[in-house]
């Protein structure tokens, strides 16, 4: 309530997007109980986050998917070996104006989310989070890092919190260079084993989206919620008014068209 009370208070900002809220969070339900007569908010998305209950042996785990798909992973683990000398490591503490920081920022770069902006190295505002949550999550033992090397160079990067028993995978990426070797699937393959191996953790949720790969290891999904909220401003309410009324009447007429047309 005092957050939504301070932003009532400043006509600074149109919209604030709160994305990947899990469904049955409780800042999600405060939220939807406060805003009404406060501010004019909407649910812009929802979205599944996959993860894998991390239970019995990896060897039981594995056995159970299909024979295709175990066959794949075996392939990619080849194909990847043949290129050159694979290594897999896994960080605890990371210091984020080091060495090893810096090279999960430059495969962020060089991966297909960096041109776009898109990235944890190339998104506004995103370098610098990353580097405050990386000293926040070494000192007090949230953090797991994965870096996948081939030949010594670090080309696929996996970041993970970890919290109540559970890994949430924050960050993915590869070097697109490399997308036909798939490094970031053989990095995945072997997070999942080591995972399973260590028994210390209960859950790996891999994070929204219902991404192929994903999807291939999950045992199940969580809904996760986009709320946008709206400035107390003209321009908030006109941003809000568009997003609620002109573009779903937009796309009724559309869809009309579209049958009409049929």
């Amino acid at each position: 309530v005092a957050l939504l009370e301070a932003l009532r208070a400043r006509s600074d900002w149109d919209v604030l997007s709160l994305r990947k809220l899990p469904g049955d969070s409780a800042t999600l339900q405060a939220l939807e109980a406060a805003l009404p007569g406060r501010l004019l908010w909407r649910v812009a998305g929802r979205e599944q986050s996959p993860y894998v209950e991390i239970a019995g042996t990896w060897g039981d785990f594995f056995r159970h998917k299909t024979q295709r798909f175990r066959k794949t992973c075996r392939n990619i683990e080849n194909r990847l070996g043949k290129s050159g000398m694979v290594a897999v490591e896994e960080y605890r503490e990371v210091d984020p104006e080091g060495p090893v920081f810096a090279e999960v920022m430059e495969v962020s770069r060089q991966s297909w989310k960096g041109p776009r902006g898109v990235g944890m190295a190339t998104m506004l505002g995103m370098p610098r989070f990353f580097r405050e949550l990386t000293q926040r999550a070494s000192a007090n033992g949230w953090l797991h890092l994965w870096i996948l090397r081939l030949d010594g160079r670090a080309v696929a990067t996996e970041y993970q919190i970890r919290s109540n028993g559970r890994l949430h995978a924050l960050r993915a990426d590869f070097d697109a260079a490399l997308a036909s070797l798939s490094p970031g699937a053989v990095l995945n393959l072997r997070i999942m084993q080591s995972i399973f191996d260590r028994r210390d953790v209960g859950e790996y949720d891999m994070g929204p989206g219902g991404n192929t790969y994903k999807l291939r290891w999950a045992t199940g999904a969580r809904e996760s919620v986009w709320l946008e909220v709206y400035a107390a401003t003209p321009y908030g309410r006109f941003l809000h008014s568009i997003e609620t009324r002109l573009i779903p009447l937009l796309r009724r007429w559309r869809a009309r068209a579209r049958a009409a047309c049929v």
